[in-house]
């Protein structure tokens, strides 16, 4: 299995190789656009899963938490136009989706949701039992090393910066992916991989 992905793009390419015509969950949709570029790539049957409501923001401190979730809701459909047969919407938790899939039944689970420390740690825990021997599981937003280094605190704010000028920064929310990801993988034996952007994907083969 190919070890270097330059995006997440190029990694979900390899997925019809890995998994032909396999089942895998996205965890946290929201509008749908990666599901998208996973069903046009994948011959697989993907679920989507999504709360597809707004959050007290105690609950999920993010941007993507807002109050237009009908509107995140009907973009997704559109979204899958033409792929209806192969993509299920799951208007759920996590913690409630996990049990409509017996354990080692997923080929690959991709993990988008609640980025803080405890959430990407408990999804790691409950969904990794889902996923069958030599299936993938697979995340969003790995942040470089440096964005941790000397901060206390296993949360950190991220703030984005779309013209580049650091006065105009746009928070983005709180992030624990990084140590979520690293402790599961150092406690499990599991050699970690990213592809190469920024806003990495992570991702390991399960024994």
């Amino acid at each position: 299995m190919k070890k270097k992905y330059i995006d997440r793009i190029e990694l979900v390419k390899d997925l019809d190789t890995f998994y032909p015509k396999g089942k895998g969950v996205e965890l946290g949709s929201f509008k749908g656009e990666f599901a998208k570029i996973i069903s046009e790539n994948w011959s697989g049957k993907l679920y989507l899963i999504d709360v597809w409501r707004p959050l007290d923001f105690d609950e999920y401190d993010d941007t993507s938490n807002h109050f237009n979730h009908s509107d995140a809701y009907r973009t997704c459909i559109d979204n899958l136009k033409g792929y209806e047969n192969k993509t299920f919407m799951l208007r759920m938790d996590g913690n409630e989706g996990s049990k409509l899939f017996s354990d080692e039944s997923l080929d690959f689970v991709y993990i988008d949701a609640n980025h803080t420390y405890e959430s990407v740690k408990n999804d790691l825990e409950i969904w990794y039992r889902k996923v069958k021997s030599g299936g993938m599981i697979m995340g969003h937003d790995y942040l470089p090393d440096y964005f941790y280094e000397g901060k206390e605190g296993k949360d950190q704010a991220l703030y984005t910066f779309p013209n580049g000028k650091p006065e105009e920064a746009k928070y983005a929310g709180m992030f624990g992916v990084n140590p979520a990801v690293n402790e599961f993988c150092e406690k499990n034996d599991y050699e970690l991989n990213k592809t190469e952007e920024f806003l990495a994907t992570w991702w390991f083969v399960k024994k």
